[in-house]
């Protein structure tokens, strides 16, 4: 005989619909600044164009952002009870502030200006904050940001180079556990130009760049595995 599944809950299900009713895709006129260092050029073309459809919403998805959201306002809040000043918002929009470069094709948004950190009172840092869970922030204190998250490290630079500043401060919290982990970063000039000029150089291309791998299912092909355009021409 087989099983008798489990009772719905009703609640449940109410919960997850009011979260994909209120979830947003975002826009199409830019490549996120997380993923300006994707290693396959024919991605990030396909990405701008939105040739393929953005993932589907779920509850637990959207909920997953949110809490990543509570943790990284509570690492700002941390700041602030050291004595830090921290800005988050931008006082012309009265928003987070939004950054854009290479003409607005890369396009994110800062969590925040920090000045008064212990090591460095009078310098201001962009602020990257992330949660993890207990693998994965494990892997980042082993350090540097640069090869643990690359993604993150590009976040601080692209952010630093928008606004003109020399120093972020990646600081990432273990949802686990509760332990943080701070990191001070050094502005890279040469590393942002070229990721600006890569950008720049594949939203201009008339045709598909050739791809990261011939065979999308052989070993070792992970990117294409869980590419979205996978299934594009």
């Amino acid at each position: 005989m087989a099983a008798i599944p489990a009772p719905l809950s009703h609640t449940v299900a109410a919960i997850d619909a009011a979260y994909v009713a209120a979830a947003r895709n975002g826009d199409s006129l830019g490549v996120s600044m997380s993923q300006v260092i994707h290693p396959c050029d024919r991605a990030l073309f396909y990405q701008f164009r939105w040739c393929a459809a953005p993932e589907p919403a779920t509850g637990q998805r959207q909920r997953i952002f949110e809490t990543g959201n509570v943790y990284e306002r509570r690492l700002l809040d941390m700041l602030r009870m050291i004595g830090c000043d921290v800005f988050e918002i931008d006082e012309t929009t009265g928003k987070q502030f939004r950054v854009e470069l290479a003409g607005g094709h890369i396009r994110g948004k800062m969590d925040a200006v920090a000045t008064g950190l212990p090591e460095a009172p009078e310098t201001p840092h962009v602020v990257e904050t992330k949660s993890a869970n207990d693998k994965s922030f494990k892997a980042i204190v082993k350090g540097p940001v640069r090869e643990t998250k690359p993604e993150h490290h590009a976040q601080l630079q692209l952010y630093m180079h928008a606004e003109g500043l020399r120093r972020g401060l990646y600081l990432v919290v273990n949802k686990n556990t509760d332990e943080i982990h701070a990191e001070r970063v050094e502005y890279d000039p040469a590393f942002c130009l070229a990721i600006i000029a890569r950008i720049e150089r594949i939203v201009a291309l008339d045709a598909p760049p050739a791809r990261l791998h011939d065979d999308p299912t052989k070993k070792g092909a992970v990117e294409c595995m869980f590419c979205s355009a996978r299934a594009v021409v």
